[in-house]
C-alpha cells in the first residue's frame, strides 16, 4: 500500500473564492498530513479555479516548470471605479457606460497583441522590497515600472445592457494583471470598470475539469484513493522544449558530468538552444532534472537533478 510519504505528483485544486494560495496549501497540509506541498501561480482571493499543487518530492520541480501562457473568465461591470480594481475595492461612479455588445466586442479585440502593462498598487510585486499592496493599505502609492504583455485572446461572450456586465474569456501571458485589462478596456470604452469575479481556467497545462476541491481531495483520503487524484509530476513539462539523454549520457549527467553542446540532441533531434536555460533534461524513463549551459567551456551542466522519487505499492 503506498504511504502518504511517498507521493509525489501534482494535485491540480479549484481554488474556491475567499481563499488565498496560502490557505488552500495550509488546509491541504492538515489533510495529507504532509508538510512538503507547494502551489504554482498564485490566485489573489477573490479569485477562484485552477491552482496546481505539487505534492512530495515534486516540490521540487515548482521553480523551474514553465508557467506560460494564462486563461480567465472574468465577470466586468461598467459604471464604477474600485481602488483595488475589484468588488473587494471602495468604489466610485464612472460616466455612464454607452456602447452596444457589438463595440464592446470590437474594443476587447483591439487589445489583442503585444502591449505594455503598468501593475496595480494592490498585488504583490515589490518595490524597494516590499509589496504593492502592503503600501497600497498604508495610503502610498508609488511609480511602477510598466511591463510587456501578451494578450492573445479578449472575447467578450456575453454584455447585458441592464447590468452593464460583461463576461470576457482572456488568455494572456505570464504577469499579466485582469484587473487593469479590464479598466483599460473600459477606458477604450469612456467609462470605468471593476471585476466581479474572476476564474482562471487554465494554468500551467491544467484545466478545470482536471482539478478538485478541497472537499472532494479530504473525501479521497478519507477512502484512501489520494493517489488516483494525482497527475504526473512530469506533465507541465511534457511537450517543453527541451534536452534529451541517450543512456550513457544519462548516466554521467546523473553523475554531474558536464556533457558536450556538440554531442546533445533537443527534442526535435538537433543541438539544443539555451536562449530559455535552464532547460528540462530528459532520459529514457522521463524528466532527469534542470540543464544549463556553461559558454566559456561549451557544455551542459547540471542545474537541479529531480530524483522523483516514484510510488511504490
Amino acid at each position: 500500500m503506498t504511504s502518504q510519504t511517498e507521493l509525489c505528483g501534482i494535485l491540480p485544486v479549484y481554488k474556491p473564492a475567499g481563499y488565498t494560495s496560502f490557505d488552500v496549501i495550509a488546509r491541504l497540509r492538515g489533510v495529507l498530513h504532509l508538510k512538503k506541498l507547494g502551489h504554482g501561480g498564485t490566485l489573489d482571493p477573490m479569485a477562484e479555479g485552477v491552482l496546481p499543487v505539487f505534492v512530495g518530492s515534486a516540490t521540487k520541480l515548482v521553480d523551474f516548470v514553465p508557467e506560460g501562457d494564462k486563461t480567465y473568465r472574468a465577470t466586468i461591470r461598467f459604471g464604477a471605479f474600485s481602488d483595488t480594481g475589484d468588488k473587494t475595492g471602495r468604489l466610485e461612479a464612472a460616466a455612464l457606460p454607452d456602447f452596444s455588445f457589438e463595440q464592446l466586442q470590437t474594443a476587447a479585440r483591439e487589445m489583442e497583441g503585444e502591449s505594455l502593462q503598468i501593475p496595480p498598487m494592490y498585488s504583490a510585486v515589490k518595490v524597494n522590497g516590499r509589496k504593492l499592496y502592503d503600501l497600497a493599505r498604508a495610503g502610498i502609492t508609488v511609480e511602477r515600472q510598466a511591463r510587456k504583455i501578451f494578450v492573445h485572446r479578449f472575447l467578450i461572450l456575453s454584455y447585458e445592457e441592464e447590468t452593464k456586465t460583461a463576461v470576457a474569456e482572456i488568455r494572456c501571458s505570464k504577469g499579466s494583471y485582469v484587473r487593469v485589462l479590464a479598466e483599460d478596456l473600459a477606458k477604450k470604452c469612456g467609462t470605468g470598470a471593476y471585476l466581479t469575479g474572476l476564474v482562471r481556467t487554465e494554468a500551467m497545462g491544467f484545466t478545470e475539469s482536471d482539478c478538485h476541491t478541497p472537499d472532494e481531495i479530504k473525501n479521497a483520503v478519507e477512502a484512501g484513493r489520494l493517489s488516483d487524484l494525482l497527475l504526473s509530476a512530469e506533465r507541465p513539462f511534457l511537450g517543453a522544449y527541451g534536452v534529451c539523454l541517450n543512456a550513457r549520457q544519462e548516466k554521467l549527467f546523473r553523475n554531474g558530468s558536464k556533457l558536450p553542446l556538440s554531442e546533445l540532441k533537443d527534442v526535435f533531434g538537433k543541438e539544443p538552444k539555451f536562449e530559455d536555460s535552464p532547460l528540462p533534461v530528459f532520459g529514457e524513463a522521463g524528466l532527469l532534472g534542470m540543464g544549463e549551459r556553461r559558454e566559456e567551456e561549451d557544455v551542459m551542466r547540471i542545474r537541479r537533478l529531480f530524483h522523483l522519487q516514484k510510488e511504490t505499492e
